[in-house]
């Protein structure tokens, strides 16, 4: 990118935009990053000032430099930053003014602080429900996302959503097309994911593998999937041979549609959680969702193989960090989830599938919460 349009560099996880209107307000921006730091999971806190002072925000604040004052190229750094909210503090500036336009057209919430004494709860609790909220669904809207919402419920008119997508209609399904799996291995993306334990589970015979999303094809020992549990079309387009099971109808309407503009001649097979398990639901109060990861052994249990094994569902309690090869991002949830709640989740799926009599292992920081559980 051309450096006179000042983008700031791609983010690793999502963020806030602070828009600092003076020094007292730079200090109140440090005095919020330092409270809520941590607070909400994996939330970066980026700086933007009057004036760039050409020296790094102290931590855990990050600098940002005002990109040009155009509506698209603001639209590209909040894309570039993650952002999930805009907060402008203290006194209005120019840069504060253009953001806050240019965020709604993004999906981002836009919220103010004068800046006095502590950040209110408030703030935090609007910061909290923006966090939680897909920006993607913010802005969806139009004919185009209805005609992919009805591909989702019932189908377009002489079969046309079929030429890029085909869904499966009920469990049944989806384990006629896995071919009835004697053995599923779910494995998730934590640093357990790459055990010598998981890469043999995932060679066995009458296997089918589930893995969510796709970030293992970078740093993942086990690179095969038959199912991935993604709400993206970009899963879909590195994993053209998957099926890709999506949580929920909303997020399923936006896949069809992203996924109608992709390259690629294979249409892509899916199936929506919640369809195929009724008693499924995403949404989990508080504005808080299951993980993926969840919705992956949801399913695996529901198939009742003879025998299931999971690893790299490491509920970001693995001593080596979030992902393996390194702590490269926080070793915590994003906002959108509840550490406690996915915890319960999954100890519950998995309790559930071994008392019907299948055979279970699980390595990881939750084969030992499951240990735990059955030495009471």
């Amino acid at each position: 990118m051309p450096s006179w349009l000042s983008l700031p560099a791609p983010a690793e996880d999502r963020s806030l935009w602070l828009v600092a209107g003076d020094a007292a307000a730079e200090a109140a921006a440090l005095r919020l990053a330092e409270a809520w730091d941590g607070r909400f999971g994996r939330l970066l806190f980026y700086l933007t000032t009057a004036a760039d002072r050409g020296r790094p925000a102290a931590p855990p604040l990050r600098r940002a430099a005002a990109p040009l004052l155009l509506r698209p190229v603001l639209w590209l750094a909040l894309r570039r930053l993650r952002t999930r909210a805009v907060i402008a503090i203290g006194p209005s500036m120019g840069i504060g003014r253009a953001l806050a336009a240019a965020a709604p057209g993004m999906g981002v919430a836009v919220l103010g602080w004068d800046g006095v004494g502590d950040p209110p709860e408030a703030l935090a609790a609007a910061v909290l429900q923006a966090a939680r909220e897909n920006p993607r669904g913010r802005r969806a809207g139009g004919l185009t996302i209805r005609a992919a919402r009805r591909a989702v419920a019932s189908g377009l008119p002489f079969g046309l959503d079929r030429l890029r997508v085909r869904k499966l209609a009920d469990l049944q399904a989806l384990h006629e097309a896995l071919g009835w799996p004697e053995t599923i291995v779910c494995i998730g993306s934590g640093p357990s994911s790459n055990d010598d334990r998981c890469v043999a589970a995932a060679a066995g015979a009458a296997t089918a593998i589930f893995r969510v999303k796709h970030r293992w094809l970078a740093e993942g020992r086990v690179r095969r999937a038959d199912v991935a549990f993604s709400g993206t079309a970009e899963t879909a387009y590195r994993l053209p041979r998957a099926i890709v099971l999506i949580q929920d109808r909303e997020t399923a309407a936006r896949f069809v549609l992203e996924r109608a503009w992709r390259g690629g001649f294979r249409p892509s097979v899916y199936g929506v959680v919640e369809d195929l398990l009724p008693d499924f639901q995403s949404a989990v109060g508080d504005g808080a969702r299951l993980t993926n990861g969840a919705a992956m052994l949801a399913i695996a249990a529901a198939l009742q193989p003879k025998r299931l094994f999971v690893g790299g569902v490491d509920l970001y309690r693995h001593p080596a960090g979030a992902y393996p090869g390194g702590p490269a991002v926080a070793n915590a949830y994003a906002p959108a989830h509840d550490a406690e709640t996915e915890t319960a989740f999954a100890l519950a799926v998995l309790q559930a599938y071994r008392a019907r009599g299948g055979t279970l292992e699980a390595i990881g920081p939750l084969g030992d919460l499951l240990a735990d559980r059955q030495g009471k």
